[in-house]
């Protein structure tokens, strides 16, 4: 019941970025998920929302999203539900599991530098991985959100 008493883990990540990132960053995220960044500071930032339930099958997403990448500084995903479905739907999405798994190995030259969880490191351990949990637990009401920064 603690973490009821404490601020959602959305919250607890943007006021992380706010009083760490640098002023100016540029900051890609996934969109279509159901809190939009709350309390970043949009004004110290530039934020680009990617759509990637459509990065497959629309029009110029895959454009937009390769020039956000050019001009991105971080990438942050808000939960595990888009790379942990379209992974386990690489047949159906290749072009978006194959992004996920270029960020995940580096090879588009972003490192993880933060992760953010719900339940700490100790929760996490006595839990096991979030990627095993049911999706609405994670996705929802416990997300892990993850930050990486471009470094080259």
């Amino acid at each position: 019941m603690k973490i009821y008493l404490l601020s959602d883990i959305r919250v607890q990540a943007c006021q992380w970025m706010n009083k760490n990132l640098p002023e100016g960053s540029v900051i890609v995220y996934e969109g279509g998920n159901i809190i939009d960044l709350p309390k970043l500071n949009h004004d110290k930032f530039e934020t680009i929302n990617i759509d990637f339930y459509h990065l497959d099958d629309k029009e110029g997403q895959q454009e937009k999203l390769s020039t956000a990448l050019d001009q991105a500084d971080y990438f942050f995903s808000p939960s595990r539900r888009m790379f942990t479905n379209h992974l386990r739907l690489s047949d159906r999405y290749p072009v978006t599991a194959n992004f996920y798994h270029d960020l995940f190995s580096g090879e588009l030259g972003f490192n993880q530098v933060r992760t953010f969880r719900p339940f700490g490191t100790v929760g996490q351990f006595l839990l096991g991985s979030d990627l095993n949990a049911e999706e609405t637990w994670t996705v929802f009401d416990h997300p892990t959100l993850r930050l990486w920064k471009k470094q080259k």
